[in-house]
């Protein structure tokens, strides 16, 4: 070894000391008061966003039997879709031409037929939204059974299943695209 190399190794070895800063004291106060707006501002958020709500196979064909049998709707918005096993519970708005806005509550009852596809048993129309009896008599079972033709072809083709719900106001509420 030559002395400058044993003059290295005795020397001890410094270590450089890290400075501590000072970390400010946590304000209880304000993290309590950013946690709870940023909460409000979320649940704000989630509130008024638009919910889709999505039907099966026998809301769309339930939808289509309503279309085609309204009379004289300018207008025609789906609120509401309530599936139990084979029955389909629908409320829909009309709007007429004289500005008047109708709440109707339909159920769809389904069946096997003969060759064990699934058709319109009945139809069912209620006016207004409350649990009140039902106004009007069932379908006619002549037209259901016309109607029932055309399902095995429904069945087959890509309908609108989806209806947007709920809204601020019934004015605001618009059929999904």
């Amino acid at each position: 070894m030559t002395d400058e190399t044993a003059d290295l190794d005795d020397e001890p070895v410094k270590k450089k000391k890290k400075k501590r800063k000072k970390r400010k004291p946590i304000n209880k106060k304000k993290v309590g008061f950013w946690s709870f707006a940023v909460l409000i501002g979320l649940m704000y958020y989630w509130g008024t966003m638009p919910i889709y709500i999505q039907g099966s196979q026998l809301f769309g064909v339930c939808r289509v039997y309503i279309e085609l049998n309204v009379q004289y709707p300018s207008e025609l918005r789906f609120v509401d879709i309530r599936e139990r096993g084979a029955e389909v519970t629908v409320e829909y708005i009309t709007y007429d031409s004289f500005g008047q806005h109708i709440a109707h509550r339909a159920v769809c009852q389904y069946k096997r037929d003969e060759n064990q596809q699934i058709v319109l048993d009945y139809f069912r129309l209620k006016r207004g939204t409350n649990d009140r009896d039902f106004l009007f008599a069932m379908e006619d079972p002549e037209r259901v059974a016309s109607f029932n033709k055309t399902v095995p072809f429904l069945s087959q083709q890509p309908l609108n299943l989806i209806i947007r719900g709920p809204a601020r106001t019934l004015g605001s509420l618009s059929p999904a695209n």
